[in-house]
């Protein structure tokens, strides 16, 4: 009887991860007021955080939307860093687990801080079978000055999408994280908001 009931408690576990829905994605932007009048102008090079990322699948997605998005804002988007206004470093991960873990990695580069609240901890429990529960797709872009070095403007955030559907590969993710923190460019300093 004690065993029937344990069945039971295992089936409604594995049924109510199976239902939980997917939680909205959230992003946080930071820029310095004084110096948001030089964004969204001159010229821009696109570079990644981690050079490994330049080999994976999923890298040319991200550029090629941050390229067109940054244009949108009136950059001019070049090749070269050594001769562009600014820089715009791109950092993204896919990656079936919440923990920024190596292992754990899908597709895109190492582990990184994210922005000034440093990496982002917790866990995600495996189901029955071994498969993930969840995909999570972290990004985050920073614009700096490329003569001074200063940090003009920085977006991080996370979503998250079911392994298997195709808002869980990395063209989706490009396409949805970076439409979100370039809405309403700079957007407000310090404020997150929730990604549908």
């Amino acid at each position: 009887m004690r065993f029937s009931c344990l069945i039971l408690l295992a089936s409604a576990a594995l049924v109510t991860a199976c239902t939980t829905p997917i939680a909205p994605g959230e992003i946080t932007r930071f820029h310095l007021p004084e110096r948001a009048a030089e964004l969204g102008r001159g010229s821009i090079a696109i570079v990644p955080l981690d050079e490994t990322q330049l080999s994976t699948s999923g890298y040319a997605a991200f550029e090629q939307r941050l390229a067109r998005i940054l244009i949108g804002q009136g950059y001019d988007v070049v090749n070269s860093a050594q001769n562009s206004d600014q820089i715009a470093t791109i950092d993204y991960r896919l990656l079936d687990t919440r923990n920024a873990d190596d292992r754990a990695i899908l597709t895109g580069g190492g582990p990184a801080a994210i922005g000034t609240g440093g990496s982002v901890g917790g866990t995600l429990t495996i189901p029955f079978g071994g498969s993930p529960q969840r995909v999570y797709c972290r990004l985050r872009v920073s614009i700096n000055d490329r003569q001074q070095g200063d940090a003009l403007w920085e977006a991080r955030g996370q979503s998250e999408a079911k392994p298997g559907t195709p808002e869980a590969t990395p063209a989706a993710c490009a396409d949805k994280m970076l439409s979100a923190v370039f809405s309403d460019f700079p957007g407000r300093s310090g404020e997150t908001i929730s990604v549908p």
